[in-house]
């Protein structure tokens, strides 16, 4: 055990400069590893060199995947006996594995069947879990969805559900499907999104507002989410509740935009109502009197167009930067294509206002229009002019 823990320090000491000797550290770790078997407080410090190597070696690292992907199985299988020992480790190592992977080969793929039990495993390691999750779905979207898409978005839909868990983790959950509903194409991850009952979860928590707006936000950020990246899904499942629970949702979902504090966030709000008036639905369309300050007032911010980078991963060191660089330049790429920074939002509400008239005829369009108080609407229009 001194032997690794000397062999640690050197590591974290040297960082970037240990590359020219990383190969010899990596060749002594299968024998140690054999050495240690049974005991898990040295099992535990060699999980630990490892963490530090991989983040030493940043997208180097991922020459190592098959070599380190059984170490990670063998901590954070909650069949095996060890997790109960490693798995905290094991899931720092898989979590660091993943941010410095520029690719993933077949053993990171099977591992992707052990998360959808560690989502449910412990409120201690749950953070870590989703960001695994959401460093898989960054790196390949569509080969890891295709992998194990749905047993995860079925057990994120069961982590958002908890009514037990904090504000806070159900706002990771959610940041998790996000993430997913945004690179991964409707075609490919629509169906089970839909099966897992994760839309109609968050209609009803909105519909029924019996939680504070801290919590319902997330909700309705999620749906928010799903009506900008799936639209035509999204207006499927609005389209099937019947004007009485449109309205409700509606006017709890619009008045929940005063309680989102982050721009980009109300941006996607904006978007999303905006999605939602190309209707016939008449539990929406009365929400337009509500919708219509929303879009002035965002039309009008002249700071939403900016990017945001706050979303960037936090747990990145500052000064490492040149290492482990391949997850913040993915985290940065997926919030420049927000549709939140890069729709012209005055084109998709021309859009969608004429997509509305064009559903409704022009009589009852104008009927609903003017339900809108005067003055909002001139501005409206002389906003999108």
């Amino acid at each position: 055990m001194r032997v690794v823990n000397f062999l640690s320090s050197i590591v974290q000491r040297m960082q970037r400069e240990i590359v020219a000797y990383a190969e010899p550290i990596v060749q002594l770790i299968p024998p140690l590893w054999q050495s240690a078997a049974g005991e898990n407080m040295y099992q535990t410090t060699i999980l630990v060199l490892i963490t530090k190597v991989v983040e030493a070696l940043g997208a180097q690292s991922t020459a190592l995947q098959s070599f380190v992907a059984p170490l990670v199985r063998h901590s954070t299988d909650l069949n095996d006996p060890a997790h109960v020992y490693l798995v905290e480790e094991g899931i720092e190592l898989w979590l660091m594995l993943i941010r410095n992977a520029t690719a993933l080969d077949t053993s990171m793929m099977e591992l992707l069947q052990l998360l959808p039990g560690l989502l449910q495993y412990s409120s201690e390691t749950l953070r870590k879990v989703l960001k695994v999750v959401e460093g898989y779905v960054l790196v390949d979207a569509v080969g890891v969805f295709r992998a194990g898409g749905p047993a995860i978005v079925e057990a994120l839909h069961a982590l958002v559900s908890d009514t037990s868990l904090t504000t806070r983790a159900t706002a990771a959950g959610y940041n998790a499907l996000n993430i997913i509903v945004q690179c991964v194409p409707f075609d490919i991850a629509g169906k089970s999104i839909v099966d897992s009952n994760a839309l109609w979860t968050a209609f009803t928590c909105i519909h029924d507002r019996k939680e504070a707006a801290l919590a319902l936000v997330h909700h309705a950020g999620f749906l928010s989410r799903i009506a900008v990246h799936y639209p035509q899904m999204f207006r499927e499942f609005m389209s099937a509740q019947d004007a009485g629970q449109a309205s409700m949702f509606t006017e709890h979902w619009v008045g929940l935009f005063d309680d989102v504090g982050n721009v980009a966030q109300r941006r996607l709000f904006a978007l999303s109502f905006a999605v939602a008036v190309a209707t016939t639905n008449d539990g929406i369309l009365k929400a337009l009197p509500l919708m219509m300050p929303v879009w002035n007032e965002i039309m009008s911010d002249t700071g939403a167009s900016l990017v945001y980078f706050s979303d960037v991963d936090d747990e990145m060191p500052d000064d490492y930067s040149d290492v482990v660089v391949a997850e913040n330049e993915r985290r940065r790429k997926l919030l420049s294509a927000d549709p939140a920074h890069k729709f012209d939002i005055k084109q998709v509400l021309t859009d969608s206002m004429s997509e509305c008239e064009r559903l409704n005829g022009a009589e009852r369009f104008h009927a609903i229009v003017a339900q809108v108080d005067a003055a909002e609407f001139e501005d409206f229009k002389n906003q999108l002019n």
